[in-house]
């Protein structure tokens, strides 16, 4: 009889996923993010209290949002972050980027 606590490979994949949920979930999002940005092109919302000016202006946050979602997801390899940068710097745009993104989480539709 097999042994019920043997995990199989996807189980083992999932359970490293949610292990690391955080790293995963910005990986997943800024991937997300790049194919809406590359969708969108030439659009830009048009909702009530919109703060965009004009198509660049909305592209200009969508990749100040990408950019936060990097850096999250590149924080468990301190290698991969941006040399250029320090600690505040990468900071600060962490939280530009989750702001946009918060204040503009329900318009990220097509």
């Amino acid at each position: 009889m097999a042994n019920n606590r043997q995990k199989t490979k996807k189980e083992e994949e999932t359970y490293a996923d949610m292990w690391d949920l955080y790293h995963t979930l910005a990986d997943h999002i800024a991937t997300q993010l790049r194919r809406f940005l590359e969708a969108t092109k030439r659009r830009y919302p048009s909702f009530p209290g919109a703060s965009f000016r004009n198509e660049k202006e909305w592209q200009a946050a969508l990749r100040t949002m990408i950019r936060a979602f990097d850096l999250l997801a590149d924080c468990r390899c301190p290698e991969l972050r941006d040399p250029h940068l320090s600690e505040e710097e990468q900071e600060a745009l962490i939280q530009e980027g989750l702001r946009l993104f918060c204040q503009h989480f329900k318009n990220l539709w097509l």
